[in-house]
């Protein structure tokens, strides 16, 4: 009899040992059929010489907005005023189109300026005076911020480019 249930365990013990590599061959694995998500993160950094402006991407969403305003040095200023009589002086000679190049000139800075001055008052940013220049952060991770008119700061990658370009920013993509 102790024969018999010595062959009847090693029987056993031989079939739980076969038992896991047959099941990985016969049944499908599960674990495969799960799809791995890739999300694709992309920067779009803007930059003139008043303004830093950061849009980051995760599938064509706005992430997080960040606008810095730099702060100019009075060599800077002098030599703003000085180009500023050049341009005056230029004016002064008639062109033949005029109303036509008024009509393709693209928006100015001031644009991101009032914007910038409409948002460090708002409750639902982040606003910090640094020593080069004030930051403003928006983060759409948190809140989706529909309280504040940023319509034209949450485009998609392209219009966006597009627009901070028009302003006269220099544009750069980050992938």
């Amino acid at each position: 009899m102790k024969k018999l249930l010595c062959f009847l365990g090693i029987i056993l013990l031989l079939f739980l040992a076969v038992l896991p590599p047959v099941l990985r061959i016969v049944l499908p694995d599960m674990g495969e059929e799960e799809n791995e998500v890739v999300h694709e993160n992309v920067i779009l950094n803007c930059s003139n010489e008043s303004y830093i402006a950061n849009t980051s991407y995760q599938d064509e969403k706005v992430m997080m907005i960040v606008f810095k305003q730099l702060r100019t040095t009075d060599s800077n200023t002098n030599n703003d005023q000085d180009d500023t009589t050049i341009i005056e002086d230029e004016e002064d000679t008639p062109l033949e189109n005029e109303e036509d190049i008024l009509e393709q000139e693209p928006t100015t800075i001031e644009e991101l300026d009032q914007a910038f001055a409409d948002l460090k008052n708002k409750s639902n940013v982040i606003y910090n005076s640094l020593e080069d220049g004030d930051v403003i952060e928006i983060d759409f991770t948190v809140s989706n911020h529909e309280t504040l008119n940023l319509t034209k700061f949450t485009n998609n990658l392209a219009d966006q480019r597009a627009y901070y370009e028009n302003l006269g920013l220099t544009c750069l993509v980050i992938r």
